[in-house]
């Protein structure tokens, strides 16, 4: 999957490589708190219109482009705690609605930046700059 990400006052892609292990570490042992804005190219938006006239205030976001529509997401506190997330099954380690449209693109696209992954040691994502 290929990431937008605005670093230093630049736009940078990267690559996100891997596919998730179920290791139930960013469901289950942390506190994920994330922003969420989304842009369509539908309304004569594109994710270069949009980071170009604001990129200081997009600085360490990250944008994922699904069909005409563009998520942008920044993860502003990663904490541990001991509550779950009310959709993930301890069981099977598997998000209970992962595979439905009501998966949000919150979760869909987790991690979004190199930085998200540091605090799970067993997640299998990785990212690359492309």
């Amino acid at each position: 999957m290929q990431v937008w990400i605005v670093e230093d006052s630049c736009l940078v892609l990267y690559e996100r490589r891997g596919q998730c292990n179920q290791c139930g570490e960013c469901c289950c042992k942390h506190g994920i708190q994330v922003s969420m804005k989304v842009s369509s190219q539908e309304y004569g938006h594109n994710v270069h219109e949009d980071v170009l006239s604001w990129l200081s205030e997009y600085e360490g976001w990250s944008a994922v482009q699904e069909g005409e529509r563009w998520y942008w997401f920044k993860t502003t506190c990663i904490s541990k705690t001991e509550k779950m997330c009310g959709a993930y099954d301890p069981e099977s380690h598997l998000c209970t609605i992962w595979q439905g449209e009501e998966f949000k693109p919150v979760c869909r696209y987790w991690p979004y930046h190199p930085s998200d992954i540091l605090p799970f040691e067993k997640c299998s994502f990785s990212f690359e700059k492309c």
